[in-house]
């Protein structure tokens, strides 16, 4: 019925007690509209099981060949810092191999030269009269035009040279003088004539054999034994 009258009165114009009684309802003004839930879009998975299956195979194929590059890569470099390490211990090895063989082949040649160097008085000794010979032969002939001349030379070898000098000065008018020297070794002479001197020197000898073995070793790593003057 309050419905019909207020439907009425809206129509007629009229208003009735009932309208003053009805409750007022506020309404603020500006109020805002509560915004609307927006429900998430639900995807639907395109892929099959089969298709996760074969990208998860894919997926550790692909992780353990990058582990093996890795691990490859990894023992090549450790191979190549042995390889160097090891090539410089080798040359480290050649060069001290190197210089103790040098050593030794110093050591050797120096004791070798230096008993040679020690025998040179020993062997003088053995061949003197060979080579004392040998000496006149080749000097005295040139010297027939020389009026006089000294030998002087150890006692024991005077006699064997005396019968060698009378060919080689026969009819040359040269006067020899002997002169005998005990302080000599038995391979030792002297040939004096007015403008030179021919010598032959056993110590000499020994020292010249001892310079040129000298000039080719290390000193400081070769000892050589010193020529003894026996005479």
């Amino acid at each position: 019925m309050w419905q019909n009258r207020k439907q009425a009165g809206s129509v007629s114009g009229v208003l009735y007690a009932e309208d003053f009684d009805a409750p007022v309802i506020p309404i603020a003004q500006g109020a805002a509209r509560r915004p609307e839930t927006v429900e998430p879009e639900l995807i639907v998975p395109s892929y099959s099981l089969a298709e996760l299956q074969a990208a998860t195979t894919h997926a550790h194929e692909q992780g353990r060949l990058i582990e093996r590059r890795e691990a490859a890569a990894t023992a090549s470099a450790q191979r190549d810092l042995a390889l160097s390490a090891l090539m410089l211990q080798l040359t480290e090895t050649q060069l001290q191999a190197t210089r103790a063989v040098d050593q030794a082949l110093h050591r050797l040649a120096g004791t070798i030269l230096s008993l040679l160097a020690a025998a040179v008085p020993e062997l003088c000794r053995r061949h003197s009269a060979g080579e004392l010979h040998a000496l006149m032969r080749r000097v005295l002939p040139p010297m027939r035009q020389i009026p006089a001349l000294s030998i002087r030379l150890h006692p024991t070898m005077r006699a064997a040279l005396q019968e060698q000098v009378g060919p080689l000065l026969l009819d040359s008018g040269t006067e020899v003088t002997w002169i005998e020297a005990s302080t000599l070794a038995a391979g030792d002479i002297a040939i004096t004539w007015q403008n030179g001197t021919a010598l032959r020197d056993t110590a000499s000898i020994g020292v010249a054999i001892r310079d040129a073995v000298l000039s080719m070793l290390d000193p400081e790593t070769t000892k050589l034994a010193e020529p003894c003057d026996d005479q």
